[in-house]
């Protein structure tokens, strides 16, 4: 991967890092202000029943399942367009618009938000420093006694040669 295709990564990641914190601005404002219309009672009790009835529908899915639904009702009330061969309904094109923006709502919701690490202390470096030569050097240690208890020093059997009893 070059470095062009990098910053082309990194750009759509903050582009999709921006929407993702501008869509969850947008619903908190949304219940703020749904919040706020009941409290003040101008909303009709008719009004707010169709509307919670649409809220319950829809509480514990994702933004992709809820665009897929609606995606469905808008197939169902599609209406004929006019096109050069006469008028009919373009469900195959519809569906893979809707196809393609669900797609990107799931890429969306699974973007991982990246905030870049504070640099390390002179502290904090010295420490790290040392903690991983500390761990080398035993590593090292480690392998050094199995090598000389197993390969290097391997004694099988003893003969003595020379004084007899």
């Amino acid at each position: 991967m070059d470095s062009k295709e990098k910053k082309q990564l990194a750009r759509q990641r903050r582009e999709a890092a921006k929407q993702a914190q501008k869509f969850h601005k947008e619903q908190k404002q949304k219940n703020k202000s749904s919040e706020k219309a009941r409290k003040k009672g101008s909303v009709s009790k008719i009004k707010e029943a169709v509307n919670s009835g649409r809220a319950s529908q829809y509480e514990d899915i994702s933004r992709e399942e809820k665009f897929r639904r609606e995606s469905e009702e808008k197939l169902r009330h599609l209406q004929p367009h006019d096109f050069e061969d006469g008028y009919y309904i373009d469900e195959y094109s519809e569906k893979k618009r809707a196809e393609k923006r669900a797609k990107e709502i799931r890429k969306q919701e699974k973007e991982v938000i990246r905030r870049n690490k504070k640099p390390m202390t002179s502290k904090q470096v010295r420490l790290k420093r040392i903690l991983i030569s500390a761990g080398i050097f035993v590593a090292v240690l480690i392998i050094g006694i199995v090598l000389s208890l197993t390969v290097l020093f391997k004694t099988e059997k003893i003969d003595i040669e020379g004084d007899i009893y």
